[in-house]
């Protein structure tokens, strides 16, 4: 009962076998516990990828009543499996208001465990709105590192900054990280979310909607400077649709 290093998958072949699991350097070991013997005669097998001197490795099989049977182990080497990139999210969703910043991280994996994952570099597309063809470019979007190399066995973080441009439509736009090099590519979805300034209820008078008496109050304000250009737009846009705000 195993890993097999063709399929990797884990193969069963003696029912009510447990195996303990790959022994990934944490020096514990790894083993084989098989319940309910009866007579049936059982050959082991150690594959691994190290050796010990002179190829094998003599251990002791314990039995349920505290009978040791001596055996010897024939140790065979086994390629190394290919590095895998693997990360736990497939999508992040930061919320921002126009100017304003969203920031978030991403954990990437190397799986396997046998070889490091080298020269991975880290694109963005730009975010489309997914209502109409409103667009955040990509270069509002910075990420930590552009390049990154991850530790067999090991992960890494990399951190995400959405900035939300000034005038940006409110609504859902999508985007995507793409983190690959020569061997694999892994892309994580951009879920942005920009929504309505809460500002922006003040000026709707009826049926929550911005009528010509909330957008003269909005232009007032805004000559007074208690509030800015953004929201003074935000109040035209919604004086103009005649949209609900709420």
């Amino acid at each position: 009962m195993t890993r097999s290093y063709d399929t990797g998958e884990i193969v069963t072949e003696i029912q009510g076998a447990e195996h303990s699991g790959r022994d990934l350097g944490s020096n514990n070991g790894e083993w084989v516990t098989l319940n309910q013997l009866d007579d049936d005669q059982y050959e082991v097998e150690l594959v691994g990828s190290d050796t010990h001197q002179g190829g094998t490795s003599s251990s002791t099989v314990q039995t349920t009543n505290d009978d040791g049977i001596e055996f010897t182990l024939d140790v065979t080497e086994v390629p190394l499996q290919p590095a895998e990139l693997t990360s736990q999210i497939s999508t992040i969703n930061p919320n921002a208001q126009a100017t304003e910043t969203a920031s978030t991280s991403i954990s990437f994996e190397e799986a396997n465990g046998d070889q490091s994952l080298e020269d991975l570099t880290v694109t963005t597309s730009d975010l489309s709105h997914v209502d109409d063809e409103s667009t955040i470019g990509a270069n509002s979007i910075s990420v930590s590192e552009e390049m990154l190399s991850i530790p067999a066995g090991e992960r890494e973080q990399l951190g995400v900054t959405v900035h939300v441009p000034e005038g940006a439509a409110i609504g859902e736009y999508e985007g995507i990280i793409t983190v690959e090099n020569d061997e694999q590519s892994l892309a994580i979805v951009i879920d942005l979310s920009v929504p309505l300034s809460v500002d922006l209820v003040k000026y709707a008078k009826t049926d929550n909607k911005v009528t010509t008496e909330g957008l003269r109050e909005a232009i007032e304000d805004w000559r007074t400077d208690d509030i800015g250009t953004d929201l003074l737009r935000e109040a035209i846009e919604a004086w103009r649709s005649d949209d609900s705000v709420v």
